[in-house]
C-alpha cells in the first residue's frame, strides 16, 4: 500500500513539474515584446470615409463578429481547460482598454497584433488585417472611434493549460504577431478579390490552398471548411456563389455551417462578391508559389 502511495505521490509530482514547466515557458512566450515601427497616417473624417469605415468593420474584416454589433466585445471563451478570452471594448467608453488610444495604437493592434506595451494581442486576426491598405485602415479606425461608447468591462484574458500545450505544440495560433510580416504592413497591392480574400479570412479558414478541411484554432466539433478551390464548388455558378454568402443557402437548399459567417458577407457589395468569386475560380492562390505571400 505504502508503495502504491509512493508511486502516486511521484506521478503527482512530475504531472506538476510538468504544469509548472508548461506555464514558465508559455508566459516567456506570451510576454515576449514586438518593437514594432508604424508610419505617420491622418485619421480622415468626410462621410465617405466613416461608410467604408463601417463597410470594412461589418462585410470585409467582420470586426462586429467578435466585437459585437455594438463594439463593446464580449467573453469569447470561457472553458477551464482554454481559459477565459475576451474581446475587449472597442468603442472608448467605461471599461475599455482602448480609451486615449493614438493612431499608431491602434495600427499595432489592428495590423501588426501587438498592443501599446508591445506585448502580443492574443486571437486578434492580425495575419489577415496586415494586409489592409492605408485607406482602410484609417476609415476602419475613423468609423470604430465614431461609435456611440458603450459601458462595458470585461475581466483580463487567462489561458488553461490546454491552450497552453496545444500552443506550444504549433497546434494553437494565438499571437498573430508571431507571424506578421511586419515590415511590410501597409505596403500591398492586390487585386480586389484578392485583397477581400486574405483580409476577409478567406485563408485563415479555408487553408492555403482554399481546399478547406479542419480549421486550425478551432474547438473539436467545428464544421469543417468547405474547399472554396477551383477543384470545389464545380458546378457553382457566380449567382449561386451569390445567394450562399447572402443568404446561407447553398445550390442544393442546404445551409451553410458556423462558423462561416454568411450573415456578414451578406454585406458585400455585388462588385466585391463578383471580384471574390473570380478571384476563387482563378487559382492563382499565395499557396502555388510555395506559400503564402507577403
Amino acid at each position: 500500500m505504502r508503495r502504491l502511495g509512493r508511486w502516486f505521490l511521484g506521478f503527482l509530482l512530475v504531472i506538476a513539474g510538468a504544469l509548472g514547466a508548461l506555464y514558465g515557458y508559455t508566459a516567456l512566450r506570451f510576454n515576449r515584446s514586438y518593437d514594432v515601427a508604424t508610419r505617420p497616417l491622418t485619421l480622415p473624417t468626410d462621410s465617405a470615409s466613416l461608410a467604408r469605415g463601417q463597410h470594412v468593420a461589418t462585410a470585409i474584416g467582420k470586426c462586429v463578429d467578435c466585437h459585437t454589433a455594438d463594439l463593446g466585445g464580449k467573453v469569447f471563451i470561457d472553458d477551464k481547460a482554454l481559459g477565459y478570452i475576451v474581446t475587449p471594448n472597442l468603442t472608448g467608453g467605461p471599461g475599455s482598454p482602448v480609451a486615449g488610444w493614438a493612431l499608431a495604437d491602434w495600427d499595432r493592434a489592428i495590423r501588426h497584433g501587438v498592443r501599446p506595451n508591445h506585448r502580443g494581442l492574443a486571437i486578434m486576426p492580425a495575419e489577415e488585417y496586415q494586409y489592409f491598405t492605408d485607406a482602410d485602415f484609417t476609415a476602419l479606425v475613423a468609423y470604430i472611434t465614431s461609435v456611440p461608447k458603450v459601458d462595458r468591462s470585461l475581466p483580463g484574458r487567462t489561458f488553461g493549460p490546454m491552450a497552453r500545450a496545444l500552443y506550444v505544440a504549433g497546434k494553437l495560433p494565438l499571437f498573430p504577431a508571431e507571424v506578421v510580416k511586419h515590415d511590410s504592413v501597409g505596403r500591398h497591392s492586390f487585386p480586389e478579390g484578392e485583397y477581400l480574400a486574405r483580409t476577409g479570412g478567406c485563408f485563415a479558414c479555408h487553408g492555403v490552398t482554399l481546399a478547406g478541411g479542419a480549421i486550425v484554432g478551432m474547438p473539436p466539433g467545428t464544421p469543417p471548411a468547405a474547399n472554396i478551390s477551383t477543384t470545389g464548388m464545380i458546378n457553382w455558378t457566380l449567382a449561386d456563389f451569390t445567394t450562399a454568402l447572402r443568404t446561407g443557402k447553398r445550390p442544393d437548399g442546404s445551409t451553410l455551417k458556423a462558423p462561416m459567417p454568411w450573415k456578414l458577407t451578406a454585406n458585400l457589395t455585388d462588385a466585391e462578391i463578383e471580384a471574390l468569386w473570380n478571384y476563387l475560380r482563378s487559382g492563382n492562390y499565395p499557396s502555388q508559389a510555395g506559400g503564402p505571400k507577403s
